[in-house]
């Protein structure tokens, strides 16, 4: 059995009680990294994180959401280009163009795109408007449109542009050798105008499946 009443029996000296008990050195401050300021978002950074159709956005698409009607017309000129013509612009037949009318001087509409191609474009939009991305107005007057090219449609508008409504824009308002200056046997008169690209393709307010073009006088 162990006697535990001697250990009330035990010495310490006053020195072995005055000497502090050792200790670890204190561990190293480590200095704090400065805070990285958080980047603000931007409408690119919509696109192809957060975009909802995404097929919108390839431009390689651009056919699909074209008219049939327009396809028709620019199938000659796509033909005559691929082939180096130089008057190629000629063979857009603005007269057999079906639904291309001439609204008043200097403005013509025709059909131009899909009421998919409308739909799913309106909902993008509508997505962009919950996904909280920030939106300029595109003009002082439009409070309520959303720059498309902004948010990453750039690309395949651009590729419409180039690829389809290039040749109407040439018949309608291009050189001397390539303007029609009369449809259907009324006399056009665009020879002082400069066409602007409509703004379907930069802000999106209302969406309808006919283009219209309006063209200002230069002079």
């Amino acid at each position: 059995m162990v006697d535990y009443s001697k250990w009330d029996k035990l010495q310490i000296s006053d020195e072995e009680d005055a000497k502090p008990s050792p200790s670890r050195p204190p561990a190293p401050v480590q200095p704090k990294a400065p805070a990285i300021p958080k980047r603000r978002l931007h409408p690119s950074d919509y696109h192809p994180e957060r975009s909802l159709n995404k097929e919108l956005f390839e431009p390689l698409n651009c056919r699909r959401w074209v008219r049939p009607e327009l396809l028709d017309v620019i199938s000659k000129w796509q033909s005559a280009k691929n082939t180096g013509d130089e008057n190629a612009f000629k063979s857009v037949d603005l007269d057999g163009f079906e639904g291309f009318q001439v609204e008043a001087p200097g403005i013509f509409s025709f059909p131009a795109l899909t009421d998919e191609f409308c739909e799913l474009l309106l909902k993008e939009v509508q997505h962009y408007r919950q996904s909280g991305l920030p939106s300029r107005a595109p003009n002082s007057m439009n409070n309520y449109g959303l720059v498309l090219n902004e948010i990453g449609l750039r690309p395949a508008f651009s590729a419409v542009l180039k690829e389809v409504l290039l040749p109407i824009g040439a018949r309608l308002s291009g050189n001397d050798e390539d303007r029609i200056t009369a449809f259907k046997g009324e006399a056009v008169e665009t020879e002082l105008w400069m066409i602007i690209i409509p703004s379907l393709f930069s802000t999106a307010q209302l969406m309808t499946s006919t283009w219209t073009c309006t063209l200002m006088n230069a002079t």
